[in-house]
């Protein structure tokens, strides 16, 4: 059969990097900004996504080829990047990796009015500390525990948790 056909042939798109300035040996404090960077070829469209814990994604942007998106950091975090031409997508995924505030779980007191020379116990739990402090408290404190107090006077107990990302404190007093 005479005559030619011409044939084109399209190839997916590429996705050369895809980076976060954001990494688990640099993360950012909760509050920073973190970096994320690509460069694609070959792509009619490109969207960033955000994944959520349950695996859900939302798109954050839609951007170019060669890219960079900044996001407030609030918790460690994955993203997405969806490369698409008419051949078809290609994907590839980045964490943005944060250090999170302690929590205070609990902070409580057992009898929060008592007499003169009488006892109580202070009793907190505190999730993600590096140093876990009471002021008027003595002693090295674990992330969880209990002390028995008996102050002599009207006495605030201020709760102090730390680590790299910062400090969260809690206050209860004892009526005396």
């Amino acid at each position: 059969i005479p005559g030619t056909v011409d044939i084109e042939v399209m190839n997916k798109p590429v996705i050369d990097w895809f980076i976060t300035n954001a990494t688990e040996d640099d993360p950012r404090h909760e509050g920073e900004e973190a970096i994320l960077t690509w460069q694609t070829h070959g792509a009619e469209s490109v969207a960033l996504m955000s994944v959520d814990s349950q695996g859900g994604m939302r798109q954050v942007a839609e951007a170019s080829s060669k890219d960079e998106f900044t996001v407030v950091v609030k918790t460690s975090g994955k993203y997405v990047l969806v490369a698409s031409n008419a051949a078809g997508d290609v994907k590839a995924e980045v964490e943005v990796f944060a250090t999170e505030l302690p929590r205070i779980e609990s902070f409580t007191i057992d009898r929060e009015n008592i007499l003169s020379g009488e006892k109580t116990k202070v009793r907190w739990n505190v999730v993600g500390a590096d140093d876990v402090s009471i002021e008027n408290v003595n002693g090295n404190l674990k992330s969880k525990g209990k002390k028995t107090i008996s102050p002599v006077d009207t006495t605030v107990y201020e709760l102090k948790a730390s680590n790299a990302a910062g400090e969260v404190t809690a206050e209860i007093t004892v009526n005396v």
